[in-house]
Protein backbone atom coordinates (compact mmCIF):
# COMPACT_ATOMS: atom_id res chain seq x y z
CA UNK A 1 0.00 0.00 0.00
CA UNK A 2 1.67 3.36 -1.34
CA UNK A 3 0.59 6.91 -0.61
CA UNK A 4 1.06 9.81 1.68
CA UNK A 5 -0.20 9.19 5.42
CA UNK A 6 -3.66 9.84 5.10
CA UNK A 7 -4.13 8.23 2.21
CA UNK A 8 -3.03 5.09 3.63
CA UNK A 9 -5.03 5.47 6.97
CA UNK A 10 -7.67 6.12 5.05
CA UNK A 11 -7.48 3.38 2.33
CA UNK A 12 -6.77 0.96 5.66
CA UNK A 13 -9.86 2.09 8.02
CA UNK A 14 -11.97 0.78 4.92
CA UNK A 15 -11.54 -2.55 5.98
CA UNK A 16 -13.34 -1.87 9.74
CA UNK A 17 -15.47 0.97 9.09
CA UNK A 18 -19.48 0.24 9.66
CA UNK A 19 -21.51 3.56 9.60
CA UNK A 20 -24.51 1.72 8.00
CA UNK A 21 -24.25 -1.39 10.29
CA UNK A 22 -26.38 -1.84 14.13
CA UNK A 23 -23.51 -2.93 16.80
CA UNK A 24 -26.11 -3.98 18.88
CA UNK A 25 -27.18 -6.74 15.84
CA UNK A 26 -23.80 -7.21 15.26
CA UNK A 27 -23.31 -8.37 18.94
CA UNK A 28 -25.81 -10.45 19.17
CA UNK A 29 -24.22 -12.12 15.69
CA UNK A 30 -21.06 -12.50 17.30
CA UNK A 31 -22.43 -14.00 20.62
CA UNK A 32 -24.33 -16.87 18.12
CA UNK A 33 -21.09 -17.51 16.76
CA UNK A 34 -19.39 -17.25 19.90
CA UNK A 35 -21.42 -20.19 21.06
CA UNK A 36 -20.94 -21.82 18.05
CA UNK A 37 -17.03 -21.69 18.01
CA UNK A 38 -16.87 -22.49 21.72
CA UNK A 39 -15.35 -18.86 22.41
CA UNK A 40 -15.35 -16.40 25.13
CA UNK A 41 -17.92 -13.91 24.59
CA UNK A 42 -15.37 -11.24 25.92
CA UNK A 43 -14.99 -7.71 24.54
CA UNK A 44 -11.44 -8.27 23.09
CA UNK A 45 -13.09 -10.90 21.00
CA UNK A 46 -15.97 -8.85 19.88
CA UNK A 47 -13.83 -5.89 18.49
CA UNK A 48 -11.84 -8.53 16.64
CA UNK A 49 -15.13 -9.20 14.38
CA UNK A 50 -16.67 -5.91 15.02
CA UNK A 51 -16.55 -2.66 12.65
CA UNK A 52 -16.07 1.13 13.60
CA UNK A 53 -20.18 2.29 14.25
CA UNK A 54 -19.67 5.92 15.12
CA UNK A 55 -18.13 8.87 13.16
CA UNK A 56 -16.53 10.23 16.69
CA UNK A 57 -14.94 6.98 17.32
CA UNK A 58 -13.78 6.61 13.71
CA UNK A 59 -11.54 10.55 13.88
CA UNK A 60 -9.94 9.45 17.22
CA UNK A 61 -8.96 6.34 15.55
CA UNK A 62 -7.58 8.06 12.50
CA UNK A 63 -5.63 10.23 14.12
CA UNK A 64 -3.71 7.73 16.24
CA UNK A 65 -3.59 5.54 13.13
CA UNK A 66 -1.36 8.18 11.67
CA UNK A 67 0.29 9.77 14.53
CA UNK A 68 1.47 5.71 15.45
CA UNK A 69 2.63 5.59 11.54
CA UNK A 70 4.37 8.61 11.45
CA UNK A 71 5.66 7.53 14.92
CA UNK A 72 7.04 4.34 13.06
CA UNK A 73 8.22 6.47 10.08
CA UNK A 74 10.24 8.81 12.27
CA UNK A 75 12.06 5.90 14.29
CA UNK A 76 11.97 2.93 12.28
CA UNK A 77 11.88 4.48 8.47
CA UNK A 78 8.81 2.47 8.09
CA UNK A 79 7.02 4.01 4.30
CA UNK A 80 4.19 1.41 4.37
CA UNK A 81 1.55 1.46 6.72
CA UNK A 82 1.51 -2.58 6.32
CA UNK A 83 4.99 -2.99 7.89
CA UNK A 84 4.31 -1.92 10.91
CA UNK A 85 4.67 -4.40 13.83
CA UNK A 86 4.23 -5.25 17.38
CA UNK A 87 7.77 -4.36 18.64
CA UNK A 88 7.29 -0.77 16.95
CA UNK A 89 3.94 -0.66 18.78
CA UNK A 90 5.22 -1.01 22.02
CA UNK A 91 7.69 1.35 21.61
CA UNK A 92 4.51 3.91 20.14
CA UNK A 93 2.51 3.02 23.42
CA UNK A 94 5.32 3.33 25.73
CA UNK A 95 5.82 6.76 24.15
CA UNK A 96 1.94 7.98 25.35
CA UNK A 97 2.30 6.63 28.59
CA UNK A 98 5.55 8.55 29.33
CA UNK A 99 3.75 11.07 27.22
CA UNK A 100 0.11 11.44 29.51
CA UNK A 101 0.41 9.12 32.23
CA UNK A 102 -3.13 8.45 32.26
CA UNK A 103 -4.98 5.11 32.20
CA UNK A 104 -8.10 6.03 30.16
CA UNK A 105 -5.92 7.89 28.10
CA UNK A 106 -3.61 4.54 26.96
CA UNK A 107 -6.77 2.83 27.20
CA UNK A 108 -8.16 4.55 24.00
CA UNK A 109 -5.19 4.68 22.40
CA UNK A 110 -4.93 0.58 22.61
CA UNK A 111 -8.14 0.03 21.08
CA UNK A 112 -7.40 2.19 18.43
CA UNK A 113 -3.85 0.82 17.62
CA UNK A 114 -5.61 -2.86 18.31
CA UNK A 115 -8.33 -2.11 15.82
CA UNK A 116 -5.88 -1.26 13.20
CA UNK A 117 -4.08 -4.91 13.65
CA UNK A 118 -8.09 -5.61 12.76
CA UNK A 119 -7.71 -3.80 9.79
CA UNK A 120 -4.27 -5.36 8.87
CA UNK A 121 -5.86 -8.69 9.44
CA UNK A 122 -8.73 -8.26 7.60
CA UNK A 123 -6.58 -6.68 4.70
CA UNK A 124 -4.85 -9.79 4.63
CA UNK A 125 -7.51 -11.86 4.77
CA UNK A 126 -7.08 -13.37 8.03
CA UNK A 127 -9.09 -15.59 9.54
CA UNK A 128 -10.36 -14.67 13.01
CA UNK A 129 -13.04 -17.32 13.37
CA UNK A 130 -9.85 -19.82 12.63
CA UNK A 131 -10.17 -23.12 14.99
CA UNK A 132 -6.74 -23.65 14.27
CA UNK A 133 -6.22 -19.79 15.55
CA UNK A 134 -8.33 -20.33 18.35
CA UNK A 135 -6.50 -23.54 19.88
CA UNK A 136 -3.02 -21.91 19.48
CA UNK A 137 -3.78 -18.70 21.28
CA UNK A 138 -5.09 -20.83 23.84
CA UNK A 139 -1.55 -21.90 24.40
CA UNK A 140 0.50 -18.68 24.37
CA UNK A 141 0.96 -17.99 28.18
CA UNK A 142 1.97 -14.02 27.86
CA UNK A 143 2.11 -11.64 25.81
CA UNK A 144 5.69 -11.83 25.32
CA UNK A 145 5.42 -15.35 23.70
CA UNK A 146 3.54 -13.68 20.91
CA UNK A 147 6.92 -11.55 19.53
CA UNK A 148 8.77 -14.82 19.30
CA UNK A 149 5.66 -17.13 17.78
CA UNK A 150 5.52 -16.81 14.40
CA UNK A 151 2.74 -18.86 13.61
CA UNK A 152 -0.03 -18.27 10.79
CA UNK A 153 -2.66 -18.70 13.29
CA UNK A 154 -1.94 -15.37 15.30
CA UNK A 155 -2.84 -12.22 13.19
CA UNK A 156 -1.61 -8.43 13.92
CA UNK A 157 -4.29 -7.67 16.33
CA UNK A 158 -3.47 -10.59 18.67
CA UNK A 159 0.32 -9.40 18.24
CA UNK A 160 -0.52 -5.58 18.65
CA UNK A 161 -2.66 -6.10 21.88
CA UNK A 162 0.06 -8.21 23.43
CA UNK A 163 2.35 -5.45 22.60
CA UNK A 164 0.14 -2.71 24.13
CA UNK A 165 -0.21 -5.11 27.09
CA UNK A 166 3.44 -5.14 27.77
CA UNK A 167 3.41 -1.01 27.75
CA UNK A 168 1.08 -1.10 30.01
CA UNK A 169 2.47 -3.52 32.89
CA UNK A 170 5.62 -2.10 32.59
CA UNK A 171 4.74 1.37 32.86
CA UNK A 172 5.49 3.25 36.08
CA UNK A 173 3.37 5.63 37.17
CA UNK A 174 0.24 5.23 35.07
CA UNK A 175 -2.77 6.30 36.78
CA UNK A 176 -6.59 6.54 36.03
CA UNK A 177 -8.18 9.69 36.86
CA UNK A 178 -11.09 9.78 39.60
CA UNK A 179 -14.11 8.86 38.42
CA UNK A 180 -16.90 10.65 39.58
CA UNK A 181 -18.09 13.55 37.14
CA UNK A 182 -21.43 13.45 38.52
CA UNK A 183 -22.83 16.97 40.59
CA UNK A 184 -23.66 17.27 43.73
CA UNK A 185 -27.05 19.16 42.89
CA UNK A 186 -27.64 18.39 39.05
CA UNK A 187 -31.47 19.49 39.26
CA UNK A 188 -30.13 22.76 41.29
CA UNK A 189 -27.78 23.81 38.21
CA UNK A 190 -30.34 23.22 35.70
CA UNK A 191 -32.71 25.02 37.43
CA UNK A 192 -30.04 28.18 37.14
CA UNK A 193 -29.65 27.59 33.23
CA UNK A 194 -30.52 30.51 31.45
CA UNK A 195 -31.25 29.01 28.18
CA UNK A 196 -35.09 27.28 28.33
CA UNK A 197 -34.01 25.35 25.47
CA UNK A 198 -30.77 23.97 27.42
CA UNK A 199 -33.50 23.09 30.29
CA UNK A 200 -35.44 21.07 27.94
CA UNK A 201 -32.39 19.48 27.01
CA UNK A 202 -31.59 18.34 30.54
CA UNK A 203 -35.12 17.30 30.95
CA UNK A 204 -34.20 14.78 28.01
CA UNK A 205 -31.46 14.14 29.80
CA UNK A 206 -33.31 13.17 33.07
CA UNK A 207 -36.24 11.25 31.25
CA UNK A 208 -34.19 9.39 28.70
CA UNK A 209 -30.63 9.43 29.77
CA UNK A 210 -29.67 11.07 26.40
CA UNK A 211 -26.18 11.60 25.17
CA UNK A 212 -24.75 15.61 24.32
CA UNK A 213 -24.70 14.20 20.42
CA UNK A 214 -28.10 12.15 20.89
CA UNK A 215 -30.22 15.31 21.88
CA UNK A 216 -28.42 18.04 19.63
CA UNK A 217 -30.73 17.54 16.64
CA UNK A 218 -34.48 16.10 16.74
CA UNK A 219 -36.76 16.24 14.09
CA UNK A 220 -40.27 16.60 14.09
CA UNK A 221 -40.59 13.11 12.68
CA UNK A 222 -39.25 11.32 15.38
CA UNK A 223 -41.94 12.22 18.23
CA UNK A 224 -45.29 9.74 17.82
CA UNK A 225 -48.54 11.08 18.45
CA UNK A 226 -48.96 8.82 21.62
CA UNK A 227 -45.43 10.88 22.98
CA UNK A 228 -43.03 8.18 21.84
CA UNK A 229 -39.57 9.42 20.94
CA UNK A 230 -37.63 7.66 18.39
CA UNK A 231 -33.54 7.99 18.62
CA UNK A 232 -30.30 6.24 17.43
CA UNK A 233 -28.29 6.04 20.78
CA UNK A 234 -24.38 4.53 20.21
CA UNK A 235 -23.67 1.79 18.58
CA UNK A 236 -26.65 2.47 16.20
CA UNK A 237 -29.37 1.27 18.56
CA UNK A 238 -32.88 2.37 17.66
CA UNK A 239 -34.58 3.27 20.66
CA UNK A 240 -38.19 3.90 20.81
CA UNK A 241 -39.37 5.35 24.64
CA UNK A 242 -42.25 7.51 25.92
CA UNK A 243 -41.17 10.99 27.63
CA UNK A 244 -43.42 12.82 29.93
CA UNK A 245 -46.46 14.99 28.19
CA UNK A 246 -44.82 18.13 29.38
CA UNK A 247 -42.07 17.74 27.64
CA UNK A 248 -43.25 16.33 24.25
CA UNK A 249 -45.11 19.60 24.19
CA UNK A 250 -42.12 21.49 24.96
CA UNK A 251 -40.44 20.01 21.90
CA UNK A 252 -43.54 20.38 19.73
CA UNK A 253 -43.07 23.99 20.54
CA UNK A 254 -39.81 24.18 18.88
CA UNK A 255 -40.81 21.74 16.03
CA UNK A 256 -43.73 24.73 15.13
CA UNK A 257 -41.58 28.07 15.80
CA UNK A 258 -38.15 26.20 14.39
CA UNK A 259 -38.77 23.04 12.51
CA UNK A 260 -36.50 21.07 14.90
CA UNK A 261 -35.03 21.16 18.16
CA UNK A 262 -31.77 21.80 17.89
CA UNK A 263 -28.53 22.39 20.83
CA UNK A 264 -25.77 24.05 19.91
CA UNK A 265 -23.21 21.59 22.19
CA UNK A 266 -20.88 24.87 22.97
CA UNK A 267 -23.49 27.60 23.31
CA UNK A 268 -24.90 24.37 26.01
CA UNK A 269 -21.60 24.28 27.89
CA UNK A 270 -21.14 27.62 28.46
CA UNK A 271 -24.80 27.98 29.89
CA UNK A 272 -23.66 25.24 32.87
CA UNK A 273 -20.71 26.73 33.43
CA UNK A 274 -22.46 30.10 34.05
CA UNK A 275 -25.04 28.19 36.31
CA UNK A 276 -22.07 26.64 38.07
CA UNK A 277 -20.48 29.35 39.25
CA UNK A 278 -23.62 30.25 40.23
CA UNK A 279 -24.65 27.48 42.61
CA UNK A 280 -20.76 26.60 43.44
CA UNK A 281 -21.10 23.07 41.84
CA UNK A 282 -18.02 22.01 40.09
CA UNK A 283 -18.14 21.84 36.03
CA UNK A 284 -18.50 18.64 34.57
CA UNK A 285 -20.07 19.51 31.39
CA UNK A 286 -22.93 18.45 29.59
CA UNK A 287 -22.18 14.40 30.20
CA UNK A 288 -22.08 15.58 34.30
CA UNK A 289 -25.69 15.51 34.27
CA UNK A 290 -25.97 11.68 32.72
CA UNK A 291 -23.70 10.58 35.36
CA UNK A 292 -25.55 12.13 37.98
CA UNK A 293 -29.28 10.81 36.48
CA UNK A 294 -27.65 7.53 36.46
CA UNK A 295 -26.56 7.44 40.25
CA UNK A 296 -29.66 8.38 41.58
CA UNK A 297 -31.72 6.05 39.60
CA UNK A 298 -29.63 4.04 40.91
CA UNK A 299 -30.59 4.70 44.28
CA UNK A 300 -33.83 5.09 43.72
CA UNK A 301 -33.96 1.10 42.27
CA UNK A 302 -32.42 0.07 45.59
CA UNK A 303 -35.16 2.03 47.87
CA UNK A 304 -37.75 0.45 45.72
CA UNK A 305 -36.40 -3.24 46.77
CA UNK A 306 -34.48 -4.26 43.92
CA UNK A 307 -31.34 -5.81 44.60
CA UNK A 308 -27.94 -5.12 43.00
CA UNK A 309 -27.83 -6.52 40.03
CA UNK A 310 -31.78 -5.83 39.35
CA UNK A 311 -30.87 -2.34 39.56
CA UNK A 312 -27.75 -2.43 37.61
CA UNK A 313 -29.27 -3.83 34.87
CA UNK A 314 -32.48 -1.28 34.65
CA UNK A 315 -29.56 1.52 34.86
CA UNK A 316 -27.16 0.05 32.17
CA UNK A 317 -31.07 -0.60 29.76
CA UNK A 318 -31.81 3.03 30.46
CA UNK A 319 -28.11 4.76 29.54
CA UNK A 320 -28.64 2.01 26.42
CA UNK A 321 -25.01 0.58 27.37
CA UNK A 322 -24.66 -2.74 26.40
CA UNK A 323 -21.95 -3.22 29.63
CA UNK A 324 -22.87 -3.43 32.60
CA UNK A 325 -18.88 -2.47 33.64
CA UNK A 326 -19.46 0.64 31.91
CA UNK A 327 -22.19 1.63 34.09
CA UNK A 328 -20.88 0.99 37.50
CA UNK A 329 -18.03 3.16 36.49
CA UNK A 330 -21.06 5.73 36.28
CA UNK A 331 -21.93 4.78 39.51
CA UNK A 332 -18.52 5.11 40.92
CA UNK A 333 -18.33 1.66 41.87
CA UNK A 334 -15.31 0.68 40.44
Amino acid sequence: MRGNINYQVGKLFEQVKAFESSKHKDKMAFYALAKELGIKCSPENFADRAGVYSHNTADMYRIYWRECFNFCKENYRVKDIEKINSVMVMRYMRSKIEETKNLNTIAKIGSAITKMGVALDRLHGFDMNSRDRLEELAKVKSGEELFNFHSEHTGMADRFRAAIDISKVTAVGLSRPHQARAYKNYRNVAAHLESEKHKTACQLIKELGMRAHELSLIKEGQLRDDNVLRYISKGGQLNERRISKNLANKLRGYFKAEGKFEVDKRAFRKDIKRACEATGEEYNGIHGFRWSVAQEMMANCILEGHDYKESLALVSEFLTHHRVDITEHYLHIV
